[in-house]
């Protein structure tokens, strides 16, 4: 789904409404998971935490967060 979006329009721009309803249903038929990866940039700017039952790991903010923190490590 997420793939073939992307690749067809380019973006969700055309359709971002119906990208987010998607997402949410998926999302909340995993109630059993223990949690949800958003493995590409563009699905943590679709949904929020408060869209899944269960917790959201944004690769995104992830990365970012993990690479400020090497950056900013003082190695004396």
């Amino acid at each position: 789904m997420h793939h073939a979006r992307i690749v067809s329009t380019g973006s969700y721009a055309p359709d971002q409404a119906e990208s987010q309803q998607r997402y949410r249903q998926i999302m909340q038929r995993l109630v059993e998971a223990q949690g949800i990866i958003l493995g590409c940039t563009e699905i943590g700017l679709l949904v929020s935490p408060a869209d899944a039952p269960v917790p959201l790991f944004d690769t995104t903010a992830l990365h970012v967060r993990f690479a400020a923190e090497w950056a900013l490590d003082d190695p004396s």
